[in-house]
């Protein structure tokens, strides 16, 4: 995915990404996905998105049920 000037809606759509590639088994993609997540948020100094994409990422890597949406 070319990078976009728009960082929090890139981040986001990694985020929707990140939820897509788990549905399909791709644990080790969705971690990626969330990992470049918050590092575009941090980037933007968007803390509360940051910190809802660590605890998606918490619940990916427990193996939980899908949490909801930061």
């Amino acid at each position: 995915m070319a990078r976009s000037d728009d960082i929090t809606k890139h981040a986001d759509t990694l985020v929707d990404l990140a939820e897509v590639l788990r549905a399909h088994g791709d644990l080790a993609g969705a971690d990626d996905a969330l990992t470049e997540a918050v590092a575009l948020h941090e980037e933007k100094g968007n803390v509360l998105p940051a910190e809802g994409c660590r605890q998606l990422l918490a619940t990916f890597v427990a193996g939980g049920p899908p949490a909801t949406r930061p």
